[in-house]
């Protein structure tokens, strides 16, 4: 039996689209089609060690352009294979095994809380999302040395939610997405 293709559908729903459909499968893997391709959603920790299983795997050209025009970026970790796939994700993991990295990441995070809270003593109303990004973008920036002129924090915050939200939604959002990615 054919396999419908489900990219309107997955457009239209978003994010629940994939855990809707794995509970119906109950356990069983997902085969769809999205943008004319088969695809497969496993899960659970056989399929993670599958997924990591290089033998299985081929990332180049695996994800769709719009995805790697917003969210990754073109020759993203998730889009090599190979030494050079291993080499960069080496340090990404070690960035993230460092314990020290991680406490002063944390150290950074809880500074910026901590100066938030003082700037909304004052405040009637705070939208929590939109200072949440901001004051995360600025404890990134800090830790991992990116400087920050003024007001570049806030343009890179909106930017960074943009792309995040707008990577899989069409029209006007991807369109935000696009333009946020190019300037970051």
């Amino acid at each position: 039996m054919p396999v419908l293709d489900n990219t309107l559908t997955l457009l239209s729903q978003g994010y629940a689209w994939l855990p809707d459909r794995r509970r119906r499968s109950r356990g069983k893997p997902v085969r769809s089609r999205l943008m004319g391709k088969n695809v497969v959603a496993l899960h659970g920790p056989e399929a993670v060690r599958f997924f990591y299983d290089e033998s299985h795997i081929e990332r180049q050209g695996a994800l769709p352009g719009p995805v790697l025009d917003t969210l990754f970026g073109r020759g993203a970790v998730h889009t090599l294979d190979g030494e050079t796939h291993r080499v960069r994700k080496a340090l990404f993991m070690g960035l993230l095994k460092d314990s020290g990295g991680l406490a002063s990441l944390a150290e950074h995070v809880g500074t910026e809380w901590d100066l938030a809270l003082q700037r909304w003593a004052g405040r009637d109303q705070v939208t929590l999302f939109d200072e949440s990004s901001l004051l995360l973008t600025r404890a990134v920036c800090a830790w991992s040395g990116i400087p920050l002129a003024d007001g570049e924090d806030e343009e890179m915050a909106r930017d960074l939610v943009a792309m995040v939200d707008g990577f899989a939604a069409p029209g006007p959002r991807h369109l935000r997405a696009r333009r946020a990615r190019s300037r970051q």
